[in-house]
């Protein structure tokens, strides 16, 4: 199957089309009120030409050819789009063959297959855009499985699974409305009937093999007779975590999610950069580097909640001879990388055992941009700062007594700061992380 990418060039041109202007502070939309949402296309018109996608009268995919579909293009949530097919090379201006209106919400997925006849000849449907929400939340384990009967002139079809009806009596143009969450365990048997007629099979695929954790959108394209499945999948959504080892006392650890091995060896101060995994809730847990996987965990959080492409800071603090509130624990912060557009982001995380509460103060302002942060705790609004070279001051809180100096930190525009204080019980130091915003492209 050949797959277009969207380039970064043409979704920086949908953000402006879509009206956001990223690039003044005064007109900048917040994050949290945009968010990102996908749109995919898919060409199953039998007797189209290859289709040219349009965004607001962007092009923004080429020479898409029947049985084929895009990748998931990612464009800002919370606006309406404008879709449209043309012939590929026809004038951006030219009639369009078909097109619609969709409001996309954040974190929405939406599949717009192009169905039916250029040129109808027996009654059939003609060429329309169809627009269908998809679920990419984590199937825990399953596989799940959407239908899309795309044949126009079959009529209503059942779908069986290893001989058993699973959607019943499914239209031109309808999909299921509820999923199917279907175990990946042994290959399974498809079939498509006509609607209530077991023995008019119209479309078989034996030993169809599931991929646990995977969402599969099979579409029934073709006519009459030469019915066949075409299957796009998805992952699910993903999350993003970056662990940082911050106890002084504990030996380098291991990280486990949902007791997978993600992460290990890591050392008093080191840590990762951001990671891919699932969105939803997990276990995490840390344990002693190159230990059992098997054995008990230095610390075990369970039911950690990673929304979609949210990114969080896992923060290995404490003491494993503490049992006050600086005992040895995980620190879980969430840090918006979601794009702005603007000047850098700072966010404060206090894992210095035994120190005081400190006051943070950037360059030379005589107020503290973060005030009284105790341990175990970060600034849950960032701070906005302004490229170039910029000093870093973390002072025992109400106090001029300084604890860090950090003089020379080169702050650069869309892109998200995080300083970590830790000790070793006689010093504090920071650890200074940077990341870029979120690129959905890229992340």
């Amino acid at each position: 199957m050949k797959i277009h990418r969207l380039s970064l060039v043409v979704i920086i041109a949908i953000v402006a089309i879509a009206g956001l202007n990223l690039g003044n502070p005064s007109t900048r939309v917040k994050a949290e009120e945009v968010g990102i949402a996908y749109l995919r296309a898919v060409h199953a018109s039998a007797d189209a030409s290859n289709l040219d996608l349009y965004v607001n009268d962007t092009r923004v995919l080429e020479n898409l050819s029947y049985g084929n579909a895009s990748n998931w293009l990612p464009l800002p949530a919370g606006q309406t789009y404008e879709v449209a097919i043309r012939p590929t090379n026809a004038p951006a201006d030219s009639d369009p063959l078909a097109e619609g209106s969709y409001t996309l919400t954040k974190d929405a997925s939406l599949a717009v297959v192009a169905l039916g006849m250029m040129n109808p000849t027996n009654g059939e449907p003609s060429l329309a855009l169809h627009a269908y929400a998809l679920n990419r939340l984590d199937p825990k384990g399953n596989a799940r499985i959407d239908v899309i009967h795309a044949a126009p002139d079959t009529a209503a079809i059942d779908v069986l699974i290893n001989g058993g009806a699973v959607i019943r009596t499914l239209s031109f143009g309808r999909k299921n409305i509820v999923p199917l969450e279907v175990p990946a365990l042994d290959p399974i048997d498809i079939q498509i009937t006509l609607a209530d007629q077991s023995d008019e099979v119209v479309l078989d695929q034996p030993d169809f093999r599931l991929e646990s954790g995977t969402i599969y959108t099979i579409l029934a394209v073709g006519t009459a007779g030469n019915l066949r499945a075409l299957v796009l999948t998805s992952k699910p959504y993903a999350a993003f975590i970056r662990l940082v080892h911050a106890a002084s006392d504990a030996p380098p650890l291991d990280v486990y999610v949902d007791g997978e091995f993600i992460f290990g060896s890591a050392y008093y101060g080191g840590y990762s950069n951001y990671l891919n995994i699932t969105a939803g809730t997990h276990d995490i847990a840390l344990r002693a580097g190159n230990a059992s996987p098997y054995s008990l965990p230095l610390f075990e959080a369970k039911g950690v909640e990673l929304a979609v492409n949210s990114s969080t800071l896992m923060v290995a603090q404490g003491l494993l001879a503490a049992q006050d509130d600086q005992a040895f624990g995980l620190g879980i912060y969430n840090i918006n990388r979601e794009p702005t557009g603007g000047p850098a982001r700072l966010y404060v995380v206090h894992a210095a055992t035994g120190a005081p509460n400190v006051d943070v103060v950037i360059g030379g302002s005589s107020s503290p941009a973060v005030r009284n942060l105790r341990f175990g705790r970060a600034n849950t609004v960032p701070v906005p700062v302004d490229a170039g070279t910029s000093a870093v001051t973390f002072l025992a809180a109400g106090t001029e007594n300084v604890l860090i100096n950090a003089p020379a930190i080169t702050f650069r525009y869309n892109t998200v700061y995080t300083i970590v204080a830790i000790s070793n019980g006689t010093r504090v130091k920071p650890l200074i992380l940077s990341a870029p915003e979120f690129d959905p492209l890229n992340p």
